[in-house]
């Protein structure tokens, strides 16, 4: 005769032994699709439970002075601190087997499929990046908030907002001799506000991201299509901006204001902008059985984007 309580440690057990195969199957799974990873410097130094990130900002006041050989004032340099800071939130996910599922697999001496973890890393993922880029967590709809994390890579109101000269789309479909010249005026635009305009030449952005469908076009449309030339516009761009990555992400798509398309011409780098991450996602202890089930708990901890030099981006909505 076999007891519950014997069906449950033996379900725990092979549960428990089960945990360290599932979990190298999911961490050796890659989301190549979840860009927020590349578009932003990522800092995991916080310690995992720290409840927020503290930095010091220094400032230098002070400057060489005209002095008569009979002065006796000398003056000084002095250093202003101040202490900024960010908040870390912890955000759970999970999975679970019932107990008939495990006894099941264990009698069938089946392993456990890695569907269910995988499935917590993916959804993890997609929220991730959302918290990164749009400095929220989205409902299922997309579009409600559920919780507003950090400032977000494409949407923080720091940074300075222009307004496109022209829509890509548009000048493309016009054509024309001075179409190429038209398509580089936007990109010129967006790096002179930044390195010029700005930051007064102290920064000089690297990365130009925009929405998938103007990468698209710009990578599929030649140069000059009436004389034969196979340079692409994209392959123009890129030969002006030599130092200067191109990249698209489909959450720009709409991220602009009023739902407009948005490019964004950045410095990325960790001074300037970081992701908070002091706990990527972390699969817990086994909890249960409850109702019948035991459940895997994974969470992680974030404090989503922090721009530190807003003036080091530049959003180009209606591109």
């Amino acid at each position: 005769m076999r007891f519950a309580d014997s069906s449950i440690s033996s379900a725990f057990g092979f549960l428990s032994s089960n945990l360290a195969h599932i979990e190298s199957e999911v961490y050796a799974i890659e989301y190549p699709e979840y860009k927020y990873s590349k578009f932003v410097p990522i800092d995991d130094t916080a310690p995992a439970y720290s409840p927020q990130v503290v930095r010091r900002v220094i400032d230098y006041r002070g400057g060489l002075k005209p002095r008569s050989p009979y002065g006796t004032d000398v003056p000084t340099s002095d250093v202003a601190q101040k202490a900024e800071f960010k908040d870390i939130h912890t955000f759970q996910n999970g999975y679970q087997f019932t107990i008939e599922e495990l006894e099941q697999a264990r009698l069938g001496m089946v392993t456990l499929d890695t569907e269910r973890a995988q499935a917590v890393r993916a959804t993890s993922e997609a929220s991730t990046n959302q918290i990164m880029l749009l400095g929220a967590l989205k409902d299922d709809d997309g579009v409600t908030d559920l919780a507003l994390v950090g400032e977000g890579l494409f949407t923080s109101p720091s940074v300075p907002v222009s307004t496109s000269a022209g829509k890509i789309e548009e000048i493309v479909s016009a054509g024309g001799e001075k179409m190429a010249q038209a398509v580089l005026n936007i990109f010129n635009a967006a790096y002179n506000s930044v390195y010029l305009d700005q930051t007064k030449t102290v920064h000089k952005p690297n990365t130009f991201a925009m929405p998938s469908s103007t990468l698209r076009l710009l990578g599929s449309t030649l140069l000059g299509p009436n004389n034969g030339s196979n340079f692409t516009l994209l392959q123009f761009l890129k030969a002006n901006y030599p130092d200067v990555d191109f990249d698209d992400d489909i959450q720009l798509e709409h991220a602009g204001t009023a739902g407009a398309r948005r490019m964004i011409c950045y410095k990325k780098d960790k001074r300037i902008v970081r992701g908070h991450m002091p706990m990527p996602l972390t699969f817990q202890a086994i909890e249960g059985p409850n109702n019948m089930a035991f459940y895997v708990p994974a969470m992680c901890r974030t404090g989503g984007v922090e721009w530190r030099v807003p003036k080091a981006a530049n959003y180009v909505d209606g591109i």
